[in-house]
This record gives C-alpha cells, structure tokens and sequence, in this order.
C-alpha cells in the first residue's frame, strides 16, 4: 500500500471529521447527529488550536490519518481568533441539539480534562510538546500508517531541538500503539462516568533518542 504524509490544510478538515466520527463514536453522549457532528468539529478545532505541526497520511487519494501536535519553539499553524470562533459556534450547535442527559454527559469531558491538567502539574513534566490528536481510521491501523505519521512528528521535534514530548490518552483509544512503542507510562488511573463506564485515562511521555 503506497501512503505518502501531507501537510493537512483546511480542505481536508470534511474527511478529517468523518475519521474521527469513525473511531470515536460519540453516540452514547450525543444521539442528535448534529450534536454529534458538532463534537467532531469542536475536537478537531479545538485540536488545532496552539497546533505547530500537522499532517495527513493519504492513500488513493483519501485521508487515512493524522497527527496534530505541539512544539514550543514551533511557529503556529492558524491563527487562534478563527478556530476560537468556530469553537463557540460548535459547542452552540451541541447545547442547542442536546437533551439534559447529553448535556450532563458532557461534565464527563470536564472531569477527564480537569485530571490530565492536574496530572501535568502533579508530575512537573519538563516536556518541549505534545500530541493533541492522533488518528488512524480503523481500516488502516496495524498497517504502519500510525508508525509513518509519528516518525515524521518525531524528525519535527527533532529539527525543532524538542526531545520530550507527551500524549494523553485513555482505555477507548488505541493506547497500546504507545505501549508497542516504548512510551513511558507516567499515569494511569480509572475513574467513573456519568453513565456509570468506567474509564482509565493515560499520560505517556517520550523521549526521542536521535
């Protein structure tokens, strides 16, 4: 399979939002298809905002994947005032199209944010960047897709003199790819959802060994 990486461009943002629909199933909090869209949007907005790195992995002409990350001596990929607007848009989309349980559902967002910003303060992790969001659709993962995507991350932060870098993740993603690659499991700690799952959020660091 012939995958060439990209830089991603707000052309791709369309296919970008259906993969991450696709592994991220948002249904159990957001059954309104336009709540849940709105979801994907803001993630990816969101994901974007602050990003000094992103790109795509494209096969026969489709977006198969992407990595949107940070460096801190990266220079920015879009100004922040039209993602924050496109950001306010969304979340209104999902208040408007959201019924009470959805909207008590989305505290469960707060609580997982609320514990990695904890987390990071607890660890005074000394990192130079982060990945804000990695995805692979799920036809495609095990193919080396997400190998490709974080080896050219990795050569950014390289050319950029940012050797430390960490992930946040949880036990719904793929959180093995970052055992399978040596990642340094920083924490790991379950907690309780609103509608009663249990959940167990990760924080991984890496050290890039040029």
């Amino acid at each position: 399979m012939n995958i060439k990486l990209e830089m991603i461009n707000k052309l791709d943002y369309e296919q970008m939002i259906k993969l991450i629909s696709e592994v991220w199933d948002f249904s159990d909090y957001f059954p309104n298809i336009k709540a849940k869209t709105a979801m994907c949007k803001f993630y990816l907005y969101s994901s974007l905002l602050g990003a000094t790195f992103g790109q795509k992995a494209v096969a026969d002409g489709k977006t198969v994947g992407f990595l949107i990350g940070k460096s801190k001596k990266g220079n920015k990929l879009y100004y922040s005032v039209p993602l924050l607007m496109k950001m306010l848009k969304e979340f209104f989309i999902i208040m408007l199209h959201s019924d009470f349980t959805s909207k008590k559902k989305l505290s469960d967002m707060i609580t997982i944010s609320r514990f990695y910003t904890i987390s990071m303060q607890k660890e005074q992790l000394n990192t130079k960047g982060n990945i804000e969001l990695f995805v692979t659709g799920k036809e495609f993962q095990g193919l080396g897709v997400g190998k490709k995507l974080l080896n050219a991350y990795e050569n950014y932060m390289i050319e950029n003199e940012c050797l430390i870098y960490y992930v946040q993740t949880d036990s719904n993603c793929n959180y093995g790819f970052y055992e399978y690659h040596n990642f340094e499991k920083i924490v790991s700690e379950s907690i309780n959802l609103k509608n009663k799952a249990e959940i167990v959020l990760y924080l991984y660091l890496r050290e890039i060994l040029k």
